[in-house]
């Protein structure tokens, strides 16, 4: 994981991190070294994992937008012969220099691959079951600007817009989904995105842009770490900014 990456992903979220890790319960999904999957078991029911996603724009290589970023915190709340029903907070961390921004789009890849992704619902597919704070209706599968294919997208249209849904800037949604599985288990959730909209504030962006923003999943006992220099990363630029007001007076 690079510096650029991790200053982009934990920037502004300090203290919600802090807070997952005084109220989370129990880890025991596998995750990959890479930080790009996570493998889940039945015996994972009940438990939590984070994605931390960055922000950037095009593509090799791709170029990182400071300050725009964002977490999801996937909870598995149950599970059936054939779906796994999934609970997620999804956080808009972005801090300065952005100004506003929504998170409009969130995704992943599957193994096995998911049934029933798209216009096909009940019981068994794929689907949002509860559209919660942040309006996404739709499941999909798509292209991703700068990013390519994805199994499975979450949004109030598809894979690259949101329709004006989803979570803007220093906010919190929720929404429920349940992912067909046809009976496999255990199976394997990777490849994490989300796409940001109406990005204002970035130099890298036109105002009222877009953004696609890649995910890590890393273990817990990264998450320390992560946290800790999110803060380092936050004191640096307190104090740069003090720096330049006091250079002005």
């Amino acid at each position: 994981m690079t510096k650029t990456f991790l200053k982009a992903a934990v920037l502004g979220g300090t203290a919600l991190a802090l807070g997952l890790l005084s109220t989370a319960p129990a880890h025991a999904f596998t995750f990959t070294p890479d930080q790009n999957s996570v493998t889940i078991t039945a015996s994972d029911l009940g438990k939590s994992f984070t994605a931390l996603f960055n922000g950037q724009v095009g593509k090799n290589p791709a170029t990182p937008i400071l300050g725009l970023s964002a977490n999801a915190i996937f909870t598995f709340a149950s599970a059936s012969a054939t779906e796994a029903l999934f609970n997620v907070v999804l956080n808009n961390t972005s801090t300065g220099p952005i100004t506003s921004s929504r998170v409009s789009v969130l995704g992943f890849n599957t193994t096995p691959n998911a049934v029933g992704v798209g216009p096909t619902n009940g019981s068994g597919n794929t689907r949002i079951t509860n559209p919660g704070t942040t309006g996404f209706t739709q499941d999909s599968t798509g292209n991703i600007p700068n990013l390519g294919q994805r199994e499975v997208c979450f949004s109030a249209n598809d894979c690259a817009a949101g329709a004006g849904a989803g979570v803007t800037l220093g906010n919190s949604g929720n929404f429920s989904f349940a992912l067909g599985l046809n009976g496999n288990n255990p199976f394997t959730l990777s490849d994490f995105f989300v796409r940001y909209q109406d990005v204002n504030g970035s130099t890298v962006v036109p105002p009222g842009g877009s953004a696609e923003g890649v995910g890590k999943v890393p273990t817990p006992a990264l998450l320390p770490g992560l946290i800790a220099l999110g803060a380092s990363v936050l004191r640096k630029r307190k104090g740069e900014q003090m720096a330049e007001a006091n250079a002005e007076v």
